[in-house]
């Protein structure tokens, strides 16, 4: 990489110029989208010299898959409020891609113009301020995009041209932007030492088990199947939070999950979670079932042992069974053919092991990656069933905003290509607060005691990053 690759770039000189005179033209802004191979680079380099940088960072991976995403700055943010936010944003990404000026030399999944960010659990009025700056949809199509794939690394860059742009400008402020971005990144070491003190509020813990034995109640009088209660944990650091340390730290302790993180001015709300929602390439998808979970096992025996009770408990079995049958409802709406594994098998994370089925199909034409998610979320795993009286009960007991947690976060490329997953074993980090957040399954049977300790475990990865070190996080807190 060297300070001119902008400068003495004839073939970007040549798509703005085309695209300056289209924009004179239909006198309208539209897209001009290059890539460009780099050398080998690490991610979080950048990420750390975009939340100095820009208003809007984004990251996206999965360390065991050898996938990364980075979006720094915003060439076009896409924001929608209310119940057609999917719809809205469908529209809005078509209306950017239309007439779009596009190299994509690279030919790979997650190269060339893309929207990376996501959704909130549901549109609602909100019960805090905590969620004030993450709307109920917000995608950003990056200034920049960093690219890791398939043992590639490449650079997109997205840039909005008008009537009234001039080439000779727009290559000279983008050069600007990105000399400094690569200086920063070469010379900023944000792998310092990270650790603090951190202290727990958990709210009423009584009052939410009090709200678990009223929701069992509520299930057996309005013979609802389940419905899946979240609870907040606010914490206060003795310093502030390096968000690029804490993803350090999940991209390493959990490699099979999904790691992302949506950077929004000082704010940035992050997480590794296990849970994909969708995925969709050509007109092929897949999605899983993960339902039902339990501890590992301090020893292989134990382990073992937790997790054949796990695949013999009726309980979990039921509530799988629950969750896996309503994403089949619900991808029969769009799909021309599903494939569902036989059986759950179980799927191992550092500190808990699930319950999981894959599920393969294909998709219907004229529908699309968001109409997948418009119709998956929210799924049992995080709602509840049947999905529209389980939400008005969510609204009326937890008592506080989700936000984004336990919703679509995810990219989707320019032809319709990208993944999108459950945000769950998440935080919304701002300065040294973080707001956490977890839920569990409540069927007519749950213990309340039961299902606050499954909180408590679910908890465990994200504290763990916060702290910098190992925090054992259990009724013992309280």
């Amino acid at each position: 990489m060297t300070d001119t690759i902008f400068a003495t770039d004839k073939k970007l000189y040549q798509l703005l110029k085309t695209g300056v005179n289209r924009a004179r033209k239909e006198q309208r802004s539209l897209l001009v989208s290059l890539d460009r191979q780099l050398p080998a680079f690490d991610p979080l380099a950048y990420f750390a010299v975009g939340r100095q940088l820009f208003e809007k960072t984004l990251l996206w991976g999965r360390p065991t898959s050898d996938f990364c995403l980075v979006g720094l700055g915003a060439s076009r943010t896409v924001a929608a409020e209310g119940r057609e936010r999917f719809s809205v944003v469908k529209k809005a990404w078509s209306e950017i891609l239309e007439g779009a000026i596009i190299d994509n030399s690279a030919c790979l999944n997650g190269t060339g113009p893309l929207l990376m960010g996501g959704f909130n659990f549901t549109p609602q009025q909100q019960l805090s301020a905590i969620w004030a700056n993450y709307p109920d949809a917000m995608l950003v199509l990056p200034r920049f995009l960093l690219t890791m794939s398939q043992g590639e690394y490449w650079l997109t860059t997205n840039i909005m041209v008008g009537p009234k742009s001039k080439v000779d400008e727009l290559i000279k402020k983008v050069e600007q932007e990105w000399n400094m971005i690569e200086r920063k990144a070469t010379q900023r070491s944000w792998r310092k030492t990270f650790s603090t003190e951190i202290k727990l509020q958990e709210g009423e813990v009584e009052s939410w088990k009090a709200t678990v034995e009223q929701l069992t109640q509520d299930i057996k009088d309005e013979r609802l199947e389940k419905v899946v209660l979240a609870r907040q944990v606010d914490v206060k650091a003795e310093q502030s939070f390096s968000t690029t340390c804490i993803l350090d730290r999940l991209r390493n302790k959990y490699p099979t999950c999904y790691i992302f993180a949506v950077g929004q001015g000082d704010e940035c709300f992050l997480g590794a979670t296990p849970e994909q929602l969708v995925k969709f390439e050509g007109d092929q998808l897949q999605t899983s079932c993960l339902a039902g979970s339990t501890a590992r096992g301090s020893s292989k025996r134990e382990d073992q042992l937790l997790g054949n009770q796990l695949l013999n408990s009726e309980k979990n079995q039921h509530e799988h069974l629950i969750v896996l049958r309503s994403i089949r409802n619900s991808l029969q709406k769009v799909c021309l053919e599903i494939n569902i594994s036989e059986k759950p098998k179980l799927l191992k994370l550092d500190n808990v092991q699930h319950l999981h089925t894959p599920i393969t199909g294909r998709l219907k034409p004229d529908f699309s990656l968001f109409d997948l998610v418009k119709e998956l979320h929210p799924t049992p795993a995080i709602g509840g069933l049947p999905k529209n009286i389980a939400l008005e009960l969510i609204r009326k007991r937890e008592g506080i905003d989700r936000g984004w947690y336990s919703a679509p976060v995810g990219w989707i490329n320019a032809t319709g290509d990208g993944e999108f997953v459950v945000a769950i074993r998440s935080a919304l980090v701002k300065d040294d607060n973080a707001y956490l957040y977890a839920g569990c399954g409540i069927v007519a049977d749950s213990e309340p005691e039961d299902e606050y300790q499954e909180t408590c475990l679910k908890l465990q990865p994200i504290l763990s990053a916060l702290k910098g070190e190992l925090n054992e996080f259990t009724a013992n807190n309280e």
